[in-house]
């Protein structure tokens, strides 16, 4: 009697896993054939054309180590003409530097 239960539980069992699996088969899609494009990998195509970086410069504080904003100050395109002009003897003479 014992080996009768023992049989009766192993095919119930094994009929439930067999149930289970086919089962997960069918849900999964290993039976069947999807038409998705899952799992087909293929290179991407450039739909711009690649162009030449950009330089970008940072500029760092040195004492706090934070990114920081230049001064934006525009330099002359010409330097400065002096004030006033003259010959180098007279400039020395107006500071004091003369020949006394």
């Amino acid at each position: 009697m014992d080996r009768r239960k023992a049989l009766m539980a192993s095919t119930i069992v094994t009929v439930t896993l067999v149930a289970g699996a086919a089962a997960f088969a069918a849900n999964s899609g290993l039976v069947g054939s999807r038409s998705d494009n899952v799992g087909n990998l293929q290179p991407a195509s450039l739909t711009t054309p690649v162009s030449t970086p950009t330089v970008v410069t940072v500029y760092i504080d040195p004492a706090t180590g934070a990114v920081v904003t230049p001064a934006t100050t525009p330099a002359p395109a010409v330097p400065a003409a002096p004030a006033r002009g003259g010959d180098h003897e007279s400039d020395e003479r107006e500071e004091g530097h003369g020949d006394d």
